[in-house]
Order: C-alpha cells, then sequence, then structure tokens
C-alpha cells in the first residue's frame, strides 16, 4: 500500500479488509513509531522528579501481550485506559503536542482492543495524521520564518543539501 499524506480513505479500505487482531497490531505498531514523541515528554517530567510508574507504556505492552496470546479481559483494558486518561499531561505546553498525540493514540488502541471497529482504528491513523501535520507546520513556520536575507548563498546552499 502507497498512501499519500490525507488519503485517510484509500487506508480505511485498507484496514477495512483486516481481522481485528490485525488491526491492533496495524495500531500498537502506529503507537511504537510515535513513542519516540511521548519518551521526551516522560524524559521531561522524570528529571522534574517524578518517578510513578508510566501508565502509557505499560497499557503499550499489555497491547503487545494481548496481541501474542496472553488473555486480558475487558476490564483490564477499561482499567489502562482509564489510568491513561487520568495520566498528569501539560497541555498548556506547545512542546508536548506530539507527547499528547502518541499518548492519545495509545488510548485509542486501547478503545480498538475492547470494540476493535474502523472507526477506532481509524482514530488511531487521524493520531498519526495530526502529529505528521503538526510536526510539518512547525518545520515549514521555521523556514518561512528564516532571514534569507541575511544568509549568505552558501549557507543557504548548504542548508538545503540533503
Amino acid at each position: 500500500m502507497n498512501l499519500k499524506y490525507g488519503q485517510l480513505d484509500i487506508l480505511e479500505q485498507e484496514l477495512e479488509t483486516l481481522l481485528p487482531m490485525h488491526r491492533i497490531a496495524f495500531a500498537a505498531a502506529c503507537c511504537e513509531r510515535l513513542f519516540p514523541n511521548y519518551g521526551i515528554f516522560l524524559r521531561d517530567i522524570k528529571e522534574q522528579g517524578w518517578n510513578e510508574k508510566d501508565p502509557i507504556r505499560e497499557a503499550l505492552e499489555e497491547i503487545w501481550e494481548f496481541l501474542v496470546g496472553k488473555n486480558v479481559d475487558a476490564a483490564r483494558f477499561r482499567q489502562l485506559l482509564s489510568n491513561c486518561e487520568r495520566y498528569p499531561y501539560d497541555y498548556e505546553n506547545e512542546e508536548t503536542a506530539e507527547s499528547q498525540r502518541a499518548a492519545w493514540a495509545i488510548c485509542s488502541t486501547l478503545e480498538l482492543c475492547l470494540e476493535p471497529t474502523l472507526s477506532n482504528i481509524i482514530s488511531v491513523a487521524k493520531h498519526i495524521e495530526e502529529t505528521l501535520f503538526e510536526y510539518l507546520d512547525c518545520e515549514m513556520s521555521e523556514f518561512e520564518n528564516a532571514n534569507w536575507d541575511k544568509k549568505s548563498g552558501s549557507s543557504v546552499r548548504s542548508m538545503l543539501d540533503f
């Protein structure tokens, strides 16, 4: 499957063909890709002295255990979801937007475990799309706000060389 940004309708068609456990596996894999964003937030709050068990990582680990055959009941997933939703996020801090999205994607994956519907898997995909949009928007903003008049031609060329 070769998707372009924003093609959720095509993704939805593809995901509709998957078995429920494959949808959960897809969502869990996506959450793992987003987890480093959350890890930055986690590192920052640990530096501030917070030392409680991390409910987000615990939830993701439990999802993987479920996927490999561990018997997990709905009450356990509801408890994990409740723990994750009560987690102390700093909603006022713009630097944690990507970490919040990662956490929300994991919460959506827990909901998917409870009810493996197409709308729940698309919710995970939307968090990924929003994370990508926020990142690109930030990068483009920095690029557009650069003071190009003060940069020499060689430094601009070196910035644009990939």
